[in-house]
């Protein structure tokens, strides 16, 4: 037992030295010149603060580390030294005017479940021009009325039930608009199986990469081969069948993968379009059903701003000749305090705090210097509850929109050419839902207020319960 006691402390000490050497030349070279921001030291390989990061409050985490050293500051998470900046000047920097020298990555939990790729320079503005073009506002438009058909489908039985989880029914609403956009999908078993898919890797691809029994890191790399595998299944069976409809022209994101070419007249492979559809609908549904959730939330614990929201959708509701028709986009551009509670949402669930990227080459801006290799995160939440920006940023005031905040520091969508395509698509799904909501139900939260669940998006805990009934009961 000595014999082992001795070998695992002879372990330990030859796994922390090269990180001992690597930070104190770090802190010899910021004494130096002070370019390396201040950070706390690290002392287990790998491991870093992670712990610290996932199992406590993010917002307590950047909190004790921005009361200490600033606004920017170095920590070591997710097995990387990372830099955190959270001023909107540095962001500008990094994802707009730097932002070759800053390379966009996803957390190592994402990339290892979901098998995730990185697009870089022509092939990911390619994709992005063809997404772009499906998220266009004549585009959207178009669409309201089947988008609205997909929010009817998921409330029309919400009053029937003992209790509510909303957010199974939004993660339901939002990625059968993501399956619409993307390869004009309507709810089947086919579909559903693919949401039962995402949504057992979506609760590892972000959290502590720990492959460790009992995780939820553990699980997703535990099942992804059986559920990737049925993903991939699935989506190649789409293909096949889209490549053999010749006869049908489809104004989707997959028919236009489908007859895209580079400048050589090369066509995205069978591979490239499964890969790209796999991302699109991860990251087109997950954090839209989560904002919704927030929505709701927020709407309940202030019934005021429920009563304005309330009182403006039933005044478009009985404008019209036939109380039941769709919605149009007249109607839609015409709920602006419907639209300033999106707004507000937005700013204070942040529902995407980050913006991940990877320094490649050594960069320096206004006395700091990004190491080449190191990681740098965003950080869009302090923006947004900084009281330098937001009066009473804790607080939901959707009237605040009623003045533009200034440029660079309301960014839920993101910034510079990595900016969130969907944003449009967001904003008229969440009208479209609160339309719908508030005009037909009454609700109240039960189970009480049971906090916040950070991982893998911020999120009430246990998915929000309600309590439904009709308006007319």
């Amino acid at each position: 037992m000595v014999l082992i006691g001795v070998l695992i402390a002879c372990a330990l000490v030859l796994l922390t030295f090269p990180v001992f050497l690597v930070q104190w030349s770090l802190y010899i070279a910021q004494s130096g010149s002070g370019k390396i921001p201040r950070g706390r030291w690290w002392f287990i390989p790998w491991l870093g603060e992670s712990l610290h990061f996932f199992y406590k409050s993010p917002d307590q985490f950047f909190r004790e580390r921005y009361a200490r050293f600033g606004e920017i500051y170095r920590t070591h998470i997710l097995g990387s030294p990372t830099i955190i900046t959270s001023t909107p000047e540095h962001a500008k920097f990094i994802l707009a005017t730097k932002h070759k020298s800053f390379k966009a990555i996803y957390p190592p939990s994402i990339d290892r479940v979901l098998n995730h790729p990185s697009w870089e320079g022509a092939f990911h503005q390619r994709i992005r021009k063809i997404v772009q073009s499906s998220m266009l506002s004549e585009t959207i438009r178009d669409s309201i009325p089947k988008f609205e058909s997909l929010c009817r489908w998921c409330l029309e039985d919400w009053n029937e039930r003992e209790f509510v989880v909303t957010h199974d029914e939004t993660r339901k609403f939002a990625f059968h608009v993501a399956l619409s956009i993307t390869c004009s999908m309507a709810p089947c078993e086919e579909s559903m199986r693919l949401l039962d898919s995402y949504g057992i890797l979506s609760n590892g691809a972000i959290s502590m990469p720990i492959n460790f029994p009992g995780t939820g890191f553990h699980l997703a790399i535990k099942v992804r081969f059986h559920f990737r595998s049925e993903i991939l299944t699935d989506l190649t069976s789409l293909v096949k069948r889209r490549k053999s409809d010749t006869a049908t022209t489809y104004s989707d994101i997959l028919g236009s993968l489908l007859a895209s070419k580079d400048d050589q007249g090369t066509k995205f492979t069978d591979d490239e379009i499964r890969d790209i559809l796999i991302t699109f609908l991860f990251a087109g549904h997950e954090t839209t059903a989560v904002f919704l959730v927030w929505i709701v939330k927020y709407l309940t614990e202030h019934p005021d701003i429920l009563e304005q929201v309330r009182d403006e959708q039933d005044q478009i509701r009985s404008a019209r000749e036939h109380p039941e028709s769709p919605l149009t986009w007249s109607e839609i551009k015409n709920m602006p305090v419907s639209l300033r509670v999106v707004q507000e949402s937005l700013r204070l669930a942040n529902v995407a705090p980050f913006s991940p990227r990877e320094v490649v080459e050594d960069v320096e801006h206004d006395g700091v210097l990004f190491p080449k290799g190191w990681k740098v995160q965003v950080y869009y939440r302090h923006f947004h509850l900084n009281p330098t920006y937001f009066k009473d940023p804790h607080k939901f005031d959707p009237s605040r929109f009623l003045t533009p905040p200034k440029p660079g520091i309301y960014t839920p969508f993101g910034n510079g050419i990595r900016l969130c395509p969907g944003s449009e698509v967001v904003k008229l799904e969440a009208l479209i839902f609160i339309h719908l909501l508030v005009t037909n139900y009454n609700w109240k939260i039960v189970g009480g207020d049971c906090g916040v669940q950070y991982w893998p998006t911020p999120r009430p805990k246990g998915g929000l319960h309600l309590k439904v009934w009709k308006r007319s009961d």
